[in-house]
């Protein structure tokens, strides 16, 4: 399993082009910024869990390892728009932006969760 320093190197590492690009031609560069769009968000939840206990941060990086593959994919394979015959009622950005508030949500319910059953243990 990855440690707390690797995680956090790596989702720094991982933010890093989605943060350049959201500083300047996000459009150009849309399908790479909707698809890196959850490593700024995991970068996040990196710096909540590295202070906390050992079992906090295995919870969250079990729900997070699977998750943050499955989220790239969907967004690949979701169609850029809803124009055509044929009218989709999802597209890229909806998704994106759905699978992160829901990656969100999870992981603070999972976090808060683990940490308070953590505290009554101890």
């Amino acid at each position: 399993m990855c440690s707390k320093k690797s995680v956090l190197i790596w989702s720094v590492v991982l933010s890093l082009p989605d943060i350049f690009l959201f500083s300047t031609k996000m459009y150009e560069y849309k399908d790479i910024f909707l698809t890196l769009f959850i490593f700024p968000i995991t970068l996040l939840f990196s710096l909540i869990t590295y202070k906390m206990r050992e079992e906090v941060f295995r919870a969250w990086v079990r729900f997070a390892t699977w998750w943050i593959p499955l989220q790239i994919v969907l967004t690949l394979l979701t169609p850029e728009s809803s124009g055509g015959l044929f009218i989709s009622l999802v597209d890229k950005q909806l998704v994106a932006i759905l699978l992160s508030f829901l990656f969100v949500l999870i992981s603070l319910v999972l976090i808060v969760w683990k940490w308070l059953s953590t505290r009554r243990t101890s």
